[in-house]
């Protein structure tokens, strides 16, 4: 085996684990393309919003948080993508079977803006 394939081997295996531990430890991250207006869920935060799907539209953002915060939330993230600063606020999330609160940093980097973590509180 190559050093390049087991160099590829080992990043995988430490993925996987990764990914693990975010499930097990219930928390998640998304990353927003500005450009494209798509959103990347991870599948820890696809599991805290309780969607089956891990990549969705701009559009649809009112499946994961609540009417009350996402006007709220949309000027936030605004705000971060025109200042490039990175914004702690905590949101209101739709969860199943009942609603959750959670605490989001949002940060912007080139064209994305990536939230860092979700974090159930």
């Amino acid at each position: 085996m190559s050093e390049i394939k087991k160099i590829e081997k080992e990043l995988q295996e430490i993925e996987r684990r990764a990914k693990k531990a975010e499930v097990i430890a219930g928390s998640g991250d998304w990353r927003y393309n500005i450009k494209t207006g798509k959103i990347t869920l991870s599948e820890g935060c696809a599991l805290i919003y309780g969607l089956d799907e891990v990549n969705i539209d701009i559009s649809e953002i009112d499946k994961i948080f609540k009417q009350s915060d996402l006007n709220f939330l949309k000027e936030k993230m605004d705000k971060a993508i025109l200042s490039g600063e990175k914004i702690e606020e905590e949101f209101k999330i739709k969860a199943v079977p009942v609603s959750i609160q959670c605490e989001t940093m949002l940060k912007v980097i080139n064209q994305f803006m990536t939230i860092v973590y979700v974090k159930v509180l």
